[in-house]
């Protein structure tokens, strides 16, 4: 829309006109930068499905040139050194010029019979719109050094800033990469390769997704591995710096932590199978004993206690493991948290839960594959449908312990934001921070929290997995009749354990972010049984036949079928979310179906918040020895990098992922582990008070 910013860098030399440069961007509106960040990410996404889609043909010059066009150099050297010697300077381009034609050509004559069924037309606009990219901006060198901005280490590393702590690194849920170590004949060619987090598992997933699914599928009974098969999580920081193509999570918090002092010797990331239940994690891994066992050996060798740092789920991890660590039941050893650790950093921790784990669960709706772009999506849904995604999710114990907890009392009753009501909302006027009903329903009553649960709850006696992992968890904060490890995964049940180690809650604000559902009767739901036809894996090619022996099949029985409750009319599909309500008043803010509140994006502000900002408070009945806790929070502000199109939402994002690129915070981070966590002061903008002061917990 405004192309005079974009010639003028390139026209006029981006590095002698750098600030005539971004004036002119400067000049234009915040929310016009907001569209061109979300342009940028639609083309990024554009070439990762075009990725696939080369990839799946097996031309090593077009896969190549997929991968250089969306990685750094750096990343790309580090984990693909053949296609970062190839020559650059002209595959993409010309490739692309070849035309469109050749391109629909070539899916027609090369893909399986099924994927001749998408609608190709969305490909060729991106395909069109990545080519005049290229060609209009052919003097810009993406992510070269010369133009790389000084990150937050560097200037505390002049500042005479050192390491101190060591440091552990907690991933969290999807992360990690997972490596094949043992499979089955359609996945022996992956052994050793992740079928989770690289190009390598998004081609197996193409080229035979029911081989995959059983692969990435926990066992019904245990919750363990399948027989045949194994998977293990990747270790190192190549575990969760970068997951495909490039996209970066952990890596840029990695270097500024190593600008001031860090290496593997003081510094480690510990990456986990994330698809597991916290109990299982340790009964399979022995994960928290080989947790404990690091950071004891690390504090002898250092001679300082340690700083665990842990991104979204794995704050949820971590206060799993500092309750196991002193109960008898666990590690048994008493007082432990305040010998060895210095501070725990919860950043965008999904303390209480989050809303999309339970629709996850019971219909299998994501709707995060609407982001991956035309393609990808149509494959998830053409290879994977709604019945197999609820049964992959409910295989995952760590989805469970996202489950909300705090039922209404945290998350709403039935007369919070009625649309008619007179009664005004607790964070009136800066709205939608809490809400009411988790789901709408155009034909009935709606359904709180507490309810949602209940309905889930109800599947235990027809799905095996809902009844394992509903015996491991509790999700309400008054219910004490539980043994001591379900009580664990709850923050509202079980009390913070330690006097003087430190806790940081640290977490965006200002998205808008999943919070309800608008249901509506579908028209074209089928009353008929879920097809358990299976794929014989003998034959590679993802086609599907009647081996029974072989195949993947769910561990349900649909013995509802003919109920009208809501929990089994939403598992069926009988329910879809009604994409024509978007509407927005004082108290509520609804697009496409889905209600918003506020929060990082992904997780909504009282489950980052709350626990920090009420709950830990030193002396309540949740931190009865008074341990020090933090709150501090970070306004999204999204920015766009011109010379970094992998930049995302900037340095100043807040986003779920993205903040963990946002200067401030890892500038808080380094501080924390450089012993100097006295300048990281509590910080509350959002109405994270007002909500604190209204919820009884």
């Amino acid at each position: 829309r405004h192309p005079t910013c974009v010639r003028q860098m390139v026209e006029k030399k981006f590095e002698e006109n750098a600030k005539n440069a971004s004036s002119c961007l400067e000049s234009e509106s915040v929310s016009y930068i907001q569209k061109f960040t979300l342009r940028k990410r639609f083309f990024f996404l554009a070439g990762l499905a075009l990725g696939a889609l080369l990839m799946v043909w097996e031309d090593p010059e077009s896969y190549c040139a997929a991968k250089q066009f969306l990685w750094t150099e750096k990343a790309l050297m580090e984990s693909d050194p053949f296609c970062a010697s190839r020559v650059q300077a002209s595959i993409l381009p010309r490739r692309l010029t070849r035309g469109i034609d050749s391109l629909t050509n070539a899916i027609s004559t090369t893909m399986p019979e099924s994927l001749k069924k998408l609608n190709l037309t969305e490909v060729q606009k991106r395909v069109v719109k990545m080519r005049e990219l290229v060609d209009f901006m052919p003097s810009i060198q993406f992510g070269t050094q010369e133009r790389r901005e000084v990150i937050p280490g560097q200037f505390l590393k002049e500042a005479g800033v050192s390491a101190k702590h060591p440091v552990f690194l907690v991933p969290g849920v999807i992360t990690t990469g997972l490596e094949l170590w043992k499979g089955e004949e359609c996945a022996k060619k992956y052994f050793r390769q992740r079928v989770w987090g690289t190009f390598s598992s998004m081609e197996m997933f193409l080229m035979n997704p029911r081989c995959w699914l059983r692969h990435m599928t926990l066992d019904p009974k245990t919750g363990l591995d399948p027989e045949h098969i194994k998977l293990r999580a990747a270790l190192g920081f190549e575990a969760a710096d970068y997951v495909i193509g490039g996209y970066w999570v952990w890596a840029k918090l990695i270097e500024n932590l190593a600008e001031i002092g860090y290496t593997p010797l003081n510094m480690e990331l510990m990456g986990y199978d994330w698809r597991l239940s916290f109990k299982n994690l340790e009964v399979r891994d022995k994960f928290f004993t080989r947790l404990k066992a690091a950071i004891e050996t690390s504090v002898t060798v250092n001679g300082e206690k340690a700083v665990i740092v842990a991104h979204s789920m794995g704050g949820n991890v971590i206060f799993y493991f500092l309750q196991w660590v002193e109960a008898a039941e666990g590690g048994n050893s008493p007082g432990w948290t305040d010998k060895h650790l210095e501070a725990v950093v919860h950043i965008a921790a999904p303390l209480l839960g989050i809303p999309s784990a339970l629709t996850r669960i019971l219909t299998g709706v994501i709707r995060e594959f609407t982001e991956l772009g035309t393609v990808i999506s149509g494959l998830m849904e053409m290879h994977m449908d709604f019945k197999d995604r609820r049964q992959l999710m409910r295989s995952w114990g760590s989805i469970f312990s996202m489950l909300p907890k705090g039922g209404n009392e945290v998350w709403g009753y039935k007369d919070h934001f009625r649309p008619n009501s007179t009664k005004k909302s607790i964070d009136s006027p800066l709205r939608r921070n809490i809400g009411d009903t988790f789901a709408a329903f155009a034909d009935r009553d709606g359904l709180t929290a507490g309810e949602m649960i209940d309905e889930l709850l109800k599947r235990a006696a027809i799905d095996s997995h809902v009844q394992m992992y509903s015996e491991q968890h509790t999700f309400i904060h008054t219910d004490k009749d539980h043994e001591s490890y379900t009580r664990w995964t709850n923050p509202l049940l079980s009390p913070l354990l330690h006097e003087k180690t430190k806790t940081f809650c640290l977490y965006g604000h200002g998205l808008d972010t999943e919070r309800g559902y608008h249901y509506v009767r579908s028209q074209s739901h089928s009353s008929q049984k879920h097809d358990e036809q299976t794929c014989d894996v003998s034959a590679g090619d993802g086609q599907c036949s009647a081996s029974a022996e072989t195949g993947y099949s769910p561990h349900y029985s649909d013995s509802t079928q003919e109920s009208d409750a809501p929990g089994a009319l939403l598992e069926r599909g009988e329910y879809i979310v009604d994409t024509s309500i978007s509407e927005e008043s004082e108290n509520y803010f609804v697009r496409s179906g889905i209600r918003y509140v506020d929060g990082d994006g992904s997780v909504p502000l009282v489950s980052m918040g709350l626990m920090c900002a009420k709950g830990w408070r030193p002396g309540s009945k949740l931190n009865p020895r008074g341990s020090p806790v933090v709150t501090r929070e970070y306004l999204h502000r999204p920015s766009v990098s011109i010379t970094d199109p992998l930049s995302r939402t900037g340095k100043t994002s807040a986003e779920h992922v993205d903040i963990m690129g946002n200067h401030e915070m890892m500038r808080d981070v380094v501080l924390i582990a450089a012993g100097r966590s006295n300048e990281v002061p509590e910080r509350i903008e959002s109405s994270m008070k007002v909500m604190a002061e209204s919820i009884d917990i």
